[in-house]
Order: C-alpha cells, then sequence, then structure tokens
C-alpha cells in the first residue's frame, strides 16, 4: 500500500480504466478484491473513486448489440457474474452508504442503482434462460 492516499486514489482510477484490457482470469481475481480493499482506505476521495470503479466496470459495454445473444451475455457478465455481483460487490458498496463523507454515501447509492439493475437484468435473463432450458431439458450451472 502507498502511503500517499492520492496515488492510491489514481491507482483504483486507473484499474478501472484499464479493466477493458484484462483478462478475463485477472479481471475475476483482480477487480472486486482491489476495488472493495480501495474502500476501506481510510482516504475519501479512495473509497468515492473505489465505488466509481466499481460502477465504471459495471457499465463498461454492459449492453449487446445482438439480441440473439443478450441472454447469455447477460447472466455471463463481462466482469462480474451475477453470483459476484449478489455475494460481493453490492455488500460492499452497501457498506459505504453509511459512510462519514457525504460524497462517498451519494456515490455508494448510485452505484447500488446501478448493480441492482444490472441485477433485475440477469435476474431477467436467467427466467428466459430456464424456460428455454425447460424446452431443452439442460440445466443451467447458476441453478445447481
Amino acid at each position: 500500500m502507498d502511503p500517499e492516499p492520492p496515488i492510491r486514489t489514481n491507482t483504483t482510477i486507473l484499474l478501472g480504466n484499464i479493466a477493458k484490457f484484462l483478462t478475463q482470469d485477472t479481471r475475476d481475481k483482480v477487480l472486486a478484491t482491489a476495488f472493495s480493499r480501495a474502500m476501506r482506505d481510510n482516504y475519501g476521495p479512495s473509497r468515492k473513486a473505489a465505488i466509481q470503479a466499481f460502477v465504471h466496470t459495471n457499465q463498461y459495454d454492459s449492453y449487446c448489440r445482438f439480441a440473439l445473444f443478450m441472454v447469455s451475455y447477460v447472466t455471463n457478465s463481462r466482469y462480474y457474474s451475477l453470483r459476484d455481483t449478489a455475494t460481493k460487490v453490492i455488500p460492499a458498496i452497501s457498506f459505504m452508504t453509511i459512510d462519514p463523507e457525504p460524497e462517498v454515501r451519494l456515490v455508494a447509492i448510485e452505484g447500488l442503482r446501478s448493480f441492482v439493475t444490472r441485477m433485475e437484468q440477469g435476474q431477467e435473463a436467467l427466467a428466459k434462460q430456464q424456460e428455454a432450458q425447460k424446452t431443452n431439458g439442460t440445466i443451467s450451472r447458476y441453478m445447481k
């Protein structure tokens, strides 16, 4: 951990910006862990940057141009799976809604809205996927 708070903040921002260039394995291992850790920083702007980085990586390429791939795209989110979103991201951000800094609280609430919207889309896609699987007789790995 760097002793200079602005450097920690800029590192979080940089990681959020370069996330699209990382492999999926690296994203899975690094992003949620790094941003969650940055949210525990004692420097307010660093906590705010961590939430914004979560939101940025949630919104990046958050749509699919081809309707045929929508179900698999939403359920296999490019950065965070539905399971990681529900068990890691949302709990980490929700804790920030009681942060001492007002700006951090506001960003946390906006971040929660973003991820809850993503979860709602994912649930709709899962419902469609389950319906399709009933007709094919297959089971989703998300339902196991």
